[in-house]
This record gives structure tokens, C-alpha cells and sequence, in this order.
């Protein structure tokens, strides 16, 4: 098992989930955390491949049935699949690829809740699974005023996880965005006004990026990591992943 992180089920904390060996997308890191750096990414992919996952509200605990799920493959305006979280929470649709690494991400929706689009660190070339965590208004609200920023709506907002090749949070890790917004490193599970650096947890909170192409980047333990791209949204949430 590989572990990869996922919002906690209490307000503003974080946890760690569990997901199967090689749902997870890398660059064929052979084990080590940083093995990946530098490495050329896959140039093809399985014939099919599952992509599956939970849709929870994280300030409730609660999985969010009924969630609809889109995926897109990047720059293109149409989805190239459709699904529904169960009753569980869960979803899970099969794709061809026809042999060719996907750069796709997964917007989700729900009534009452923020869109919120999820962008894997790398291109998808085997079985994938997340987490896609939704929050209301209320929910922003609330992680606004522990770090100390006020929500610009006509700007986009950004959930981060910083990983290694494995998949396992990277503490001490810097991000920037370009264009900037302002950023806030989790601490114990909220987002700090204060703390310079991810925790074990991995995760920073990028509030008011402003709408359009935005670039993604980190550095940990003195490397830098792989950037990459997405579009953030006015009003809409982001999550994404970042790995050498």
C-alpha cells in the first residue's frame, strides 16, 4: 500500500488514506523518495485504465452521493467521461488510452457546494485514485479565517499536496505559484498565517490566484520539484499534487 493525502474529516485538519499499489501515477520511481527527479516522463500507458476515487465533504466527514464527476483532458472543452459518486461516495469509470500517457484532470460538482477540479501531478499511465474533497462556502469561510486571508471570489483557490516519488507527504517543501497568490502551509492539521514550510503533512493552501493558466512549482530538501500546469478558476476550488 502507498499512502497519499486526503483532507481530514474534521474542519480544516488533514489525514492520511490508503490507496492499492500503482493507483497512484509516477514516473516509474524505482522506491526512493527522490528517484523520480529528473526522469523523463512515460511515454505510454495501459490500453485501459480505471480512474476511481471518494467524493467527501472533508469539514462533515460525510461522503457526497450523487457528485457528478467530468473528466477532461487538458485544453480540451469537452469532457471525455461522465460519472456519479455512489451511495458510498465512490466513483469509478474505465478509459481507453490507446497506449498514450492522459495530462486529464476531474472536475466535480455537487448543488451546495464549491466546483472543484483535481489535476494529478503527472500525466495518468495506469490506475488512478483520489480523493476529491468539496467544501460549501461556509467550509471556505472558515479555512479563510484561520489563515488569516479574505477570499477573493473573483479569483481562483488552491489546495496542495507536496509528495515524493512515492506518493508520502514532504515536510519542510516551499511552493509558488505563478501568478502568485497568497500561501498558507498547513500546521497540525490548519492552515498557519505564520509557518514558512509544509509540516508531515505536505499540504499549503493558495488563496486568490488570480483566473487563468497558472504554473505550479515547489522545492524540498534543496531540489526542485516538477512543476506543471492548470487552469484556476474564479470562485472554484483546486486541488493538485506535486512530485519531483
Amino acid at each position: 500500500m502507498r499512502t497519499i493525502l486526503c483532507l481530514g474529516v474534521t474542519a480544516c485538519t488533514i489525514s492520511a488514506c490508503t490507496i492499492p499499489e500503482k493507483q497512484l501515477v509516477e514516473a516509474d520511481a524505482p522506491g526512493a523518495p527522490f528517484a523520480c527527479l529528473g526522469m523523463p516522463l512515460p511515454s505510454t500507458a495501459d490500453m485501459q485504465v480505471t480512474i476511481a476515487g471518494t467524493v467527501a465533504d472533508p469539514f462533515t466527514g460525510s461522503t457526497l452521493p450523487g457528485a457528478s464527476i467530468e473528466g477532461y483532458l487538458v485544453g480540451v472543452p469537452t469532457p471525455i467521461f461522465t460519472a456519479t459518486a455512489e451511495a458510498n461516495g465512490a466513483f469509478s469509470h474505465e478509459q481507453g488510452t490507446g497506449g498514450v500517457p492522459r495530462n486529464a484532470y476531474l472536475r466535480t460538482t455537487l448543488n451546495g457546494y464549491i466546483t472543484t477540479s483535481f489535476y494529478p501531478a503527472v500525466p495518468i499511465v495506469h490506475d488512478y485514485s483520489t480523493n476529491i474533497q468539496l467544501l460549501t462556502q461556509q467550509d471556505v469561510a472558515t479555512l479563510a479565517q484561520v489563515a488569516q486571508v479574505t477570499i477573493d471570489n473573483t479569483k481562483g483557490q488552491i489546495l496542495v499536496a507536496v509528495v515524493d516519488c512515492n506518493g508520502t507527504p514532504l515536510s519542510g517543501a516551499t511552493i509558488t505559484t505563478t501568478p502568485a497568490g497568497t500561501i498558507r502551509y498547513f500546521v497540525d492539521g490548519t492552515p498557519s498565517p505564520t509557518a514558512v514550510a509544509t509540516d508531515m503533512s505536505g499540504i499549503a493552501f493558495v488563496a486568490n490566484v488570480p483566473a487563468g493558466n497558472t504554473t505550479l512549482s515547489a522545492s524540498a530538501s534543496g531540489m526542485s520539484l516538477r512543476s506543471h500546469n492548470f487552469d484556476a478558476v474564479a470562485g472554484a476550488f483546486i486541488q493538485t499534487d506535486i512530485q519531483p
